[in-house]
């Protein structure tokens, strides 16, 4: 049975007992945290985990990544940066969760991206080193085809983590490939792919529902029938309807009931 999750950021403004009373009726096994959900509503760690354990629910973490740049030529913002993912990975740890997915870094300037590789790699470094003593997993995520993105694919993964490749874990975010092609040949490709980010695209527009957008999710979970990889429902959110969220669950179900597996 693959294990399907959904990120905590489609239910924005639900409480954490909503969120996990969701995860239950729709069928899932757990939800994706965002650290920066997390924060933002300023929920308590221990509450967190009492209802976790009520509901029997699996959380694995999703690093703060907004306005972050480790590899930033400035200083300062490197290292506050490597200080919320490290905040991130301690959070992963207090709660229990393996494995905690973050964003490589950008160039700050196109013109700098030998120097901002250079730092990427001395961040991811650091952060290894200190996700080892945390115990918890790192999942670097490849990232959307966009100008001054340092890890777009598996030659990029590879110059940025060098003979570090293999400590490493993946996440393999299909609204960030331009092709039900590019998708498949990542999903052959890239060694330790632990998730696979589910949405959709409509040109440069990502992340919308499943139904609305470039990509078939019916061939989507049959690519996907035969992989032993943890699937995560994306997207955001806010407000009390959590539309986006019913409708990709009501296809999801539709897909389930043609194919083979639950």
């Amino acid at each position: 049975m693959k294990e399907i999750y959904f990120s905590s950021t489609l239910m924005w403004d639900a409480s954490i007992e909503e969120m996990f009373q969701w995860v239950i009726e729709s069928g899932f096994v757990g939800v994706e945290l965002w650290a920066q959900h997390f924060d933002a509503r300023e929920w308590q760690l221990e509450t967190y985990k009492e209802k976790a354990e009520i509901y029997n629910i699996k959380t694995i973490l999703h690093s703060n990544s907004w306005d972050l740049n480790f590899a930033s030529l400035n200083k300062g913002i490197r290292t506050a940066s490597l200080n919320e993912i490290k905040s991130s990975i301690d959070l992963a740890a207090d709660l229990g969760a393996k494995e905690v997915t973050i964003h490589p870094p950008k160039e700050t300037v196109s013109e700098a991206r030998d120097v901002s590789m250079e730092l990427a790699r001395q961040g991811i470094e650091a952060l290894l080193d200190y996700s080892r003593r945390r115990n918890v997993e790192l999942s670097l995520e490849i990232m959307e085809k966009l100008p001054k993105e340092l890890v777009t694919d598996l030659k990029s993964v590879k110059e940025m983590t060098g003979s570090l490749y293999d400590s490493f874990s993946y996440t393999l975010d299909i609204a960030h490939c331009n092709s039900i092609e590019e998708f498949k040949r990542s999903l052959k490709e890239i060694n330790h792919i632990s998730k696979i980010h589910l949405s959709n695209k409509q040109g440069e527009k990502l992340h919308t529902k499943l139904s609305e957008g470039d990509f078939d999710f019916y061939e989507v979970f049959s690519i996907l029938e035969n992989e032993n990889v943890t699937i995560v429902i994306e997207g955001l959110e806010k407000g009390r309807s959590f539309n986006t969220l019913k409708e990709n669950i009501n296809l999801i179900q539709k897909i389930k009931e043609r194919l083979t597996w639950g």
